[in-house]
């Protein structure tokens, strides 16, 4: 097939331009592969045919699969400890403690955050979830809460291998036929000079008080305000018991455990 030039670059950038506008990742993938389908077809009247041959292709692959099933499962453990108030427990714990220093509000979202090495998405939801309220109360910009949670999600998480992105990293060389993939990874990750930058930086700003660029600009939000994002219509704390942290603590615990042993029993990940 003869090179597309310029042309090859619509469909990825269809796709960008509707994730950014619409906030929704699969339908925009799922859109920009379909025009891109339609731009390498030979035969443009059945290029849905051979799209959706190619989708049932790539997500029956064992590798992507599991991917799939990886990311529906840990999601629906996030929705199962929201909805039986987990996090509100963790919270309400939180508060007890009755915190007023920002050092240990900084240490507790260290903690969650590197605990958390399954999923990005679930660790921004866990913790955000957990600390936001402590945020709030010692008067801590959202916007630097946010920048501390994306950076020690996604370059925390991108940096160890027992997860989706480490199977990922390892689906990928295996692809191109790296007979020992496992090991490649491992002698790179040492080598991820950005993430190793991206935690430093956290640390040194949380450390010396840094406000980079927008982040010293927000405000706090009121806790009033953040219960109803919570809940609708609830007060956070009504019908809560004393222990339904634990609903967060050991789900995650044996999970985390579950993965580990896993891992070392079967000897293949």
């Amino acid at each position: 097939m003869d090179s597309q030039g310029f042309i090859s670059l619509i469909p990825p950038l269809i796709a960008l331009g509707l994730a950014l506008w619409k906030r929704r990742i699969i339908p925009a993938l799922l859109i920009g592969g379909l025009i891109g389908a339609l731009v390498m077809a030979d035969n443009k009247w059945v290029f849905i045919v051979n799209y959706l041959e190619k989708v049932i292709q790539v997500a029956g692959d064992r590798g992507n699969l599991q991917l799939i099933l990886f990311g529906i499962l840990v999601g629906g453990l996030i929705r199962l400890m929201e909805t039986a108030g987990g996090f509100k427990g963790m919270i309400r714990l939180l508060e007890q403690l009755n915190i007023r220093a920002k050092r240990p509000v900084f240490l507790l979202t260290w903690a969650i955050g590197l605990l958390m090495i399954l999923e990005n998405y679930s660790n921004i939801m866990v913790n955000g979830t957990t600390v936001g309220s402590l945020y709030d109360k010692l008067g801590i910009p959202r916007t630097k809460m946010a920048y501390f949670l994306h950076s020690i999600s996604i370059n925390w998480v991108a940096i160890i291998m027992f997860n989706s992105w480490g199977a990922f990293y390892m689906t990928l060389l295996a692809g191109q036929g790296i007979s020992d993939p496992f090991r490649v990874v491992a002698t790179a990750m040492p080598l991820n000079f950005y993430c190793i930058a991206s935690l430093l930086m956290v640390a040194l700003t949380m450390i010396f008080g840094w406000n980079l660029g927008k982040i010293a600009g927000g405000e706090p939000e009121k806790m009033e305000e953040k219960l109803t994002e919570i809940d609708d219509n609830q007060k956070i704390y009504s019908g809560i018991g004393k222990r339904d942290y634990l609903l967060v603590v050991v789900p995650v615990v044996v999970l985390v455990g579950t993965m580990m042993i896993s891992l070392f029993a079967t000897g293949n990940g």
